[in-house]
């Protein structure tokens, strides 16, 4: 059951509250709404939500009893998949626990791409995504021209449908206007999935104090199909690959303080080109 979606304006004044599946979304469009606070409950969406420039959507009570359902609804024609949508400006997402269930079909439960160029960052913070699907976890657009920072959360694909790869995320996004922050994120993956691939030439982005464990040593910690990507302090334990470089024009730093434990290969190079030395991946003191 959903529970009751406050909306605030600049001056704090209630502009909305209601409870049901979409009032998170009903809350957004309240005129003046500054800040969505969502309480305890389970909100099986059959809408987008996607906060406007500059506003805060967060849960009263945390993740832990803040639930959005990303499912297919079938009571409209052609079917639709309803999702996260962070496509504006100075957009704060904190304290969620976004899954995704058998029948939903679209491409990621959270898509970020603000395509006007920016320099607010949007935020996604102290949530918990999970694909069972090959939805992506989170989906930083090609198109994205907007600062990102994932803090404080878990990515997860474990217990996804048999026989099928899944992402916990995607970065699309090129270019020097959209760096990527990931601090303290834990990924768990299944076999085969890939907890972060990087396909585009995104510049400064950087993984910090992240987790990436897969099951059974199997999965890949971070794909690396594109270029420009620091990681420091984490850990990779149980995959596969721990960082699988495929790109030979790819620009890998490994910092200092990451650890590496029962992985088939820690890291792994994949060139197309045999003069690159280790232009591919390189260790840093930093």
């Amino acid at each position: 059951m959903p529970g009751i979606v406050t909306a605030y304006n600049s001056s704090n004044q209630i502009v909305y509250q209601f409870n049901s599946a979409d009032s998170i979304a009903e809350a957004i469009n309240a005129g003046g709404a500054v800040k969505i606070v969502v309480g305890p409950g389970t909100y099986e969406i059959t809408q987008d939500i996607v906060p406007l420039a500059n506003q805060t959507v967060v849960s009263s009570d945390g993740k832990a009893t803040t639930f959005i359902l990303l499912t297919a609804n079938t009571a409209v024609t052609p079917t639709t998949y309803p999702e996260i949508r962070l496509t504006n400006s100075g957009v704060t997402f904190d304290g969620f626990t976004v899954t995704n269930d058998a029948t939903f079909a679209g491409p990621e439960n959270i898509l970020i791409n603000k395509t006007a160029a920016s320099t607010f960052s949007i935020k996604v913070q102290n949530c918990t995504i999970g694909s069972i699907t090959t939805a992506i976890g989170i989906n930083v657009a090609s198109t994205n021209n907007a600062p990102v920072s994932i803090a404080t959360s878990t990515v997860t694909t474990t217990g996804h449908i048999a026989g099928i790869v899944s992402h916990g995320m995607q970065v699309n996004a090129s270019g020097t206007a959209n760096a990527v922050s990931l601090k303290t994120v834990t990924f768990t993956v299944d076999t085969d999935d890939a907890a972060l691939e990087i396909n585009g030439t995104v510049a400064g982005m950087v993984v910090e104090s992240c987790a990436f464990s897969g099951t059974a040593g199997t999965g890949y910690g971070i794909y690396v199909a594109g270029a420009g990507i620091v990681i420091k302090s984490s850990t990779f334990n149980t995959l596969l690959y721990g960082v699988y470089v495929g790109s030979a024009t790819a620009d890998v730093t490994i910092g200092d303080n990451n650890t590496f434990a029962a992985c088939g290969t820690a890291l792994s190079r994949r060139c197309c080109r045999p003069d690159c030395g280790d232009r591919c991946y390189r260790k840093d003191q930093q």
